[in-house]
C-alpha cells in the first residue's frame, strides 16, 4: 500500500497513517460472536 501512495508523498509530502477500524479485542469478540451464531445454526 505504501508503494501506491509513493507518488503522492513525493509530490505533496502527504503521509498516510492507516489505522485498523477494530482493535484486537473487538476482532476477537466479533469472531467469538460469529462462531457462537454459526454453532447455534447447527
Amino acid at each position: 500500500m505504501a508503494e501506491h501512495f509513493g507518488i503522492w508523498r513525493a509530490k505533496f509530502g502527504v503521509e498516510w497513517n492507516v489505522l485498523p477500524v477494530f482493535n484486537d479485542e473487538e476482532v476477537i469478540l466479533r469472531n467469538k460472536q460469529l462462531a457462537e451464531e454459526v454453532a447455534a445454526m447447527g
